[in-house]
């Protein structure tokens, strides 16, 4: 009986642990940002600048409030990057995340890909995977540099992809991130 549960544990903790370990092997990296951002900074954030009698501020409260984590890696070097979407392709076949089709989603020199765990009553996610990748660099906000490869993760509770844009807007992200919203097909 120890040596059942011994093997399946052995077996089952790369995989449990395999999400973080995506964006975390290259946290070290020198040729990578990333910047991670988890529930207690969110709630921080939340409490930072919002008016609460503002409408829209409420509705971005109300979404923060689903987000555990967000995760961004960006790179330029052609080696990281090629390694960096291979691992988000393995990591999306092992936890069997769907690719969410968006209208407009790649442009032109730039591919954009969506993936996410399910989609319930055709709008709310618990994870969201975003790849965005090709000879178009990407802007990111939040230290006004441009990427060639960019991978993006959401991890909550029932979020609501048309209200992503807002997220996007108000954490500084990148605006490919709010194309979500428009045109969801599964």
């Amino acid at each position: 009986m120890k040596t059942t549960t011994l093997l399946l544990l052995m077996v089952l903790t790369p995989l449990a642990g395999f999400s973080q370990s995506v964006f975390d092997k290259y946290e070290e990296e020198p040729e990578v940002f990333s910047m991670t951002v988890n529930s207690p900074m969110m709630n921080l954030l939340v409490k930072l600048g919002m008016d609460l009698n503002d409408t829209n501020d409420l509705a971005f409260i109300n979404l923060i409030s689903k987000v555990d984590s967000l995760k961004v890696c960006a790179t330029n070097d052609k080696n990281i990057s090629e390694e960096m979407l291979q691992s988000t392709n393995q990591y999306v076949k092992t936890s069997r995340l769907y690719e969410l089709k968006v209208d407009d989603a790649t442009s032109q020199n730039q591919n954009i890909r969506y993936f996410v765990d399910k989609v319930a009553e055709g709008k709310y996610v618990n994870e969201l995977v975003m790849s965005v990748s090709g000879s178009k660099k990407i802007r990111l906000p939040v230290n006004d540099n441009r990427y060639k490869t960019l991978l993006l993760s959401l991890m909550g509770d029932q979020m609501d992809l048309s209200e992503l844009d807002k997220l996007t807007r108000k954490m500084n992200l990148p605006k490919e991130l709010g194309k979500v919203k428009h045109g969801l097909k599964y």
